[in-house]
């Protein structure tokens, strides 16, 4: 383990899989954000926090195949 960390091409591998999160998180939001301002104002909130909370599961999910 310790041999991996000293590798820049580990860092190198984890930077770019970081930033492929973080832009696939503000994607999800944007597209939820404009899904949910088509319901119903009392449901908004709602839809908002389940299509997140169903993204980041499905992420983790297919993280944990994946590894």
């Amino acid at each position: 383990m310790t041999e991996l960390l000293a590798q820049p091409a580990f860092w190198a591998a984890l930077f770019s899989v970081t930033l492929i999160q973080i832009a696939l998180g503000a994607d999800n939001l944007i597209i939820i954000t404009i899904i949910a301002n088509k319901l119903p104002e009392a449901r908004r909130k709602q839809a908002i926090q389940l299509g997140l909370l169903l993204a980041m599961a499905l992420r983790i999910v297919l993280l944990l195949i994946l590894s």
